[in-house]
């Protein structure tokens, strides 16, 4: 131990190019100091002395031969900007003045003017912004921020309309991006008004039944299974829900309590982007399992996705708001004032809607739904529980829609809708309602409201909602005001009105207990036609239809759960019309399935059609038709609910490339049934075959459909025209509701009392049904440049110089430098935009600088 600390204590080291020191111990060379080798540092490796006239990162590096580079794009704003500079000899850099002088800028218009922005506890006054190289400069909205030398940071003053104006005429993902971003940035500057203005605008880029914040993903396919990865416009939606948490509940709490509009278009801009159900952010499609936002795995925690808890805050802050109630001024009140007193009826049905529409079940808090009907019911209480005019009826039944969407029984506003008549009458429909939660109230309408005023009908609302009750008194009563309204909008030809009365009232009719009696009713207010009415390609095919009625459906189809001994029977009697007389000329007959039955029956596939297949392209449509539709042996079969379905994305579906879809589509359905090589299934067969009681839309009618030819037609073929990320492609999976029970057994299919949708999780319904593979659309022959190419050579060119880069790998050496990935498409330079941590110098266009060249 001596031994080692002794060596220890003698051991001393020197460097090289120095003199040992004086006081070394000994001259043995066991003593001397052993060398130590080093080799100093490189000029490249220290850092450099920056010029003035440096040239920053979003330009190329500057070379005295090639100038910028090999940039192809011209008039790009900083390029001229730092050209300019360098043929001027630079000057020195300024010290920031020593005074501090209280500087106003002014205020552009829908700004506020808070009393001191920036509130450190200490009264400190705005310092002057210290001059620049670019103090000159015009930055056109934006202004450097009051604490320069500390934030250096560009503060958007544009105006919302200016804003919303490129957000509109700049669609690019970039431009977005900035746009919100200036948003996120100047929120708490902008008044009540734009920011209702700016929700309601940002809102309109997504549909109620959209998946959020799910913009185009970038596909990686570098692993074994492919991940999305999201585009930056997402982390811009990010930071303004975050500015908005941050602005709404910590820095001015008081804008939501002021303004009800602005809070309603909050809460609706929230649903829009569907805030509580981040999984569908980063799933491009319904059925993917990958990218969850929302899964946890059983065995411990999933570190492969993140949980997203953005806008839980604001929300959980506003539902704090409703609740909120202020102290009785008075002392016989014994209740204070509270939020909601600020909202309109209209409002407090906004508020409502959007309050289940947030929510991923569509059932928010009981506590703020409740507060919400105590004051419904206060303000009825006000004029005697008595609804006096026309509007008050149409917000009652508005009110008992958005009820019913959220599973809440209103007893009282029902029998008010549907008018006991009488003692005896209301005492029969209470008793057959039963009981309800909502809070007991018994509304009256106005003797003016009654059935003896003609105008006094109910509305699409009304019919959509009660088709949710069981009662068949209820159902019945119903039913008759149902054919009150159809006659009024007649009367009225209310085009609009009749044909939303025609969709709700196919919802009523599906859910009554009798179907000859839906049948009876559909027949007599002419709904087959009247549902094709306004679709576009369909007016010949209605008009026949409408022509054709009385020879259509014949009465040999009694029995539809035993068709075997009908088939077997009628085989042999089968004559088939061939032909008709439309306008003078001799015409296939529009086919139905029940009217040509044994004709379905000698056919080998039939093809389930689903409005899905649409949604990319019209390619599997067109190939279905070209390829199977006229070999005599596949017949395409269409449902009334998937031309609807397609009419409704027609109409209300966001761009051109869409609409030419859904209108090719319907043109070519159009035609394929005036030619009788299709099969439609009109509203009134669509009622005989479902099961009763039961709602069908697209999806549950398809495979109604698909069992009743597996149970009753069991040699045909049955396959599905549907997109496979379709939730309806997976009726065993996410089709679960009333009409299959987990019960369901394997042999549910073939059982003639159980209802055809309850054999969806059958393992017989998945085995004779088939989703049709459509071969090679119909296209033209690819061009003939660039043709016969092996794409794989390409890569060998590409790395042909890999032994060059063995030392120093460099990223992505086949981009120009300073532009974005996908290099000219994705230019950040000349877009003009301002991010915080990234400012920039605005772009200018092109004649705005010739003119300025001229005018000089």
């Amino acid at each position: 131990m001596r031994r080692l600390f002794r060596t220890t204590r003698a051991l001393w080291m020197r460097f090289d190019k120095e003199n040992p020191p004086n006081e070394s111990p000994t001259n043995d060379a066991k003593d001397s100091a052993p060398p130590v080798r080093f080799t100093p540092l490189t000029e490249t490796m220290k850092p450099k002395a920056v010029s003035l006239d440096f040239t920053p990162f979003p330009l190329p590096k500057y070379d005295t031969a090639l100038g910028f580079g090999p940039v192809r794009l011209t008039n790009i704003p900083d390029i001229e900007k730092t050209r300019e500079r360098m043929r001027q000899p630079p000057a020195p850099r300024p010290n920031p003045p020593r005074t501090l002088v209280e500087v106003a800028p002014p205020v552009e218009e829908g700004f506020l003017q808070p009393a001191d922005l920036f509130d450190d506890g200490l009264a400190a006054p705005r310092r002057p912004i210290p001059s620049a190289p670019d103090a000159g400069l015009d930055l056109q909205g934006y202004e450097v921020a009051p604490r320069f030398p500390a934030v250096d940071r560009l503060e958007c003053r544009r105006s919302v309309g200016d804003l919303l104006a490129q957000f509109a005429n700049r669609p690019q993902r970039e431009a977005r991006t900035a746009t919100v971003w200036d948003f996120a940035s100047s929120l708490p500057r902008r008044s009540n008004a734009d920011l209702t203005r700016m929700f309601y605008e940002l809102g309109g880029l997504f549909t109620p039944h959209g998946r959020g914040l799910q913009f185009p993903m970038i596909k990686v396919v570098k692993y074994g299974r492919p991940y999305f990865v999201s585009s930056s416009l997402l982390q811009a939606f990010w930071g303004l829900l975050e500015a908005a948490t941050e602005t709404f509940t910590l820095e001015q709490p008081e804008r939501l309590c002021q303004s009800p509009p602005l809070f309603l278009q909050l809460l609706h801009f929230l649903a829009l982007v569907k805030v509580f159900e981040p999984n569908l952010w980063f799933s491009p499609n319904p059925t993917m399992i990958q990218n969850r936002a929302d899964y946890s795995h059983p065995r411990g925690v999933n570190r492969s996705v993140s949980h997203q808890r953005t806008g839980e805050d604001l929300f959980d802050y506003m539902m704090s708001l409703l609740l909120m109630v202020d102290e009785p001024q008075l002392p016989n009140n014994d209740r204070g004032s509270s939020f909601l007193d600020r909202f309109s009826f209209e409002q407090l049905l906004d508020l409502l809607g959007g309050l289940a529409a947030v929510m991923p079940d569509g059932r928010p808090e009981g506590k703020v739904v409740n507060a919400i009907l105590q004051n419904l019911i206060k303000r009825w209480e006000n004029q005697h529980n008595e609804v006096r005019s026309l509007d008050e009826v149409r917000n009652l039944e508005r009110l008992y829609l958005i009820l019913n969407l959220m599973n809440i029984k209103c007893n009282g506003i029902l029998c008010a809708l549907l008018e006991g008549g009488g003692e005896n009458e209301e005492e029969k429909l209470m008793k057959s309602l039963g009981r309800c939660a909502f809070p007991a109230i018994s509304l009256r309408l106005h003797p003016s409201l009654g059935q003896t005023n003609s105008d006094a009908v109910r509305g699409p609302d009304f019919f959509a909602s009660v088709s949710r009750e069981k009662s068949a008194e209820v159902l019945r009563r119903a039913v008759v005001e149902l054919r009150r309204s159809l006659l009024f909008a007649h009367k009225t030809q209310n085009k609009a009105l009749l044909l939303s009365l025609a969709e709700s009232g196919m919802e009523l009719l599906m859910v009554l207990p009798d179907k000859d009696e839906a049948v009876r009713v559909a027949r007599a207010e002419g709904l087959d036609h009247l549902l094709l009415e306004n679709i576009p390609g369909l007016e010949i095919v209605k008009e026949r239809i409408q022509l054709e009625e009385g020879e259509r459906i014949p009465d040999v189809v009694e029995n539809l759960h035993d068709l075997q001994p009908f088939l077997s029977k009628a085989d042999l009697e089968y004559s088939p019309r061939y032909l008709t007389q439309y306008q003078g000329k001799f015409v296939h007959p529009i086919r139905t399935l029940l009217s040509d039955l044994i004709f379905v029956n000698s056919i080998d596939n039939v093809l389930l059609l689903h409005s899905s297949i649409v949604e990319k392209s019209v390619s599997p449509l067109i190939s279905t038709i070209h390829q199977r539709g006229r070999s005599g042996k596949d017949l395409l079969l269409i449902t009334t609910s998937c031309l609807r379905a397609l009419e409704v994305e027609l109409r209300y579906s966001e761009g051109e490339k869409r609409h030419n879809f859904y209108k090719r589509a319907l043109e070519a359905i159009g035609y394929e049934l005036e030619q009788g090589r299709a099969i439609l299934v009109p509203f009134t067969e669509e009622l005989l075959l479902h099961d009763a009681r039961t709602y069908c839309d697209e999806d549950l009618i398809l495979w109604t459909l698909a069992a009743f030819f597996a149970r009753e037609l069991p040699l045909v073929k049955v396959l599905t025209l549907i997109s496979r990320t379709s939730l309806a492609s997976r009726p065993y999976h996410y089709l679960k509701g009333e009409h299959s029970p987990l019960s369901a057994g394997e042999e549910d299919l073939y059982r003639q009392n159980v209802p055809l949708l309850q054999a969806l999780r059958s393992k017989e319904l998945r085995a004779v049904t088939r989703s049709a593979v459509v071969q090679a659309p119909v296209r033209d022959r690819p061009t003939a440049m660039f043709y016969r190419v092996n794409p794989s050579r390409r890569r060998f060119l590409y790395r042909r110089d890999k032994a060059l880069f063995d030392k120093y790998h460099v990223v992505a050496r086949n981009i120009s430098p300073g532009f974005s990935q996908g290099a000219l498409a994705s230019d950040l330079r000349g877009l003009g935009f301002y991010t915080p941590d990234h400012p920039q110098v605005p772009y200018t266009p092109l004649p705005r600088i010739l003119q300025k060249h001229l005018s000089a």
